[in-house]
């Protein structure tokens, strides 16, 4: 009976920063995924034809859109 109550006593110290380290490794992944994607848009916008990115918003969603480089030469190219 008392073991059972030791037992118990401390599974509440542990549960507690089992918790919170499952907590830090999630917001740490969402993180790294984050500035994945910002230094993939900036090096999207990075290489951008001058005068081709463009931003829309619509209520809370907001969009931006560029031509690459490399699409516009492929695309004069075609159309050559």
């Amino acid at each position: 009976m008392v073991g059972s109550i030791v037992v118990a006593f401390m599974a509440m110290f542990i549960v507690t920063p089992m918790q919170a380290y499952t907590g830090q490794t999630r917001r740490a992944e969402l993180v790294d995924e984050a500035d994945s994607a910002l230094r993939l848009m900036g090096r999207d916008l990075r290489s951008a034809l001058p005068n081709s990115v463009r931003v829309t918003s619509s209520g809370t969603v907001t969009r931006s859109s560029c031509w690459p480089r490399r699409t516009a030469r492929a695309t004069a190219t075609a159309a050559r």
